[in-house]
């Protein structure tokens, strides 16, 4: 994603390069696993392993760019374009990756589960 980040640095000498940037979306394990383990793929009939098919129609990144059609990004800042698929995602990423708030991965998955087991034994 570092090609989105320079492509979004200068918007206003190069607004083209930014509506490019805002576009992209990348998905890795962590963003495929967000949306199987919430659901989201089986509710747009789309469930799937992490792979090419990410990308392919009704994949994770075509969900992720719908998903982003509905929520007006500018909520969040006022500068932002209404539609910005690339925050979404980095949203999502944030939520699930370790250096982020590290909820939604393999690690926290491990806690919980160590702590259900621990009180259902």
């Amino acid at each position: 994603m570092t090609l989105s980040a320079v492509l979004m640095a200068d918007r206003k000498s190069r607004p083209d390069w930014f509506d490019v940037g805002s576009q992209m979306v990348v998905v890795d394990r962590l963003v495929h696993n967000l949306l199987a383990r919430a659901g989201i793929l089986t509710r747009f009939g789309a469930p799937h392993a992490y792979g090419q098919r990410c990308y392919g129609e009704n994949g994770c990144a075509d969900i992720l760019r719908r998903v982003s059609a509905n929520i007006d990004a500018r909520q969040f800042d006022a500068s932002f374009p209404a539609n910005f698929p690339r925050y979404i995602q980095h949203a999502a990423w944030h939520y699930c990756a370790a250096s982020g708030l590290n909820v939604c991965n393999a690690n926290s998955h491990h806690v919980l589960f160590t702590v259900f087991a621990a009180e259902n034994l």
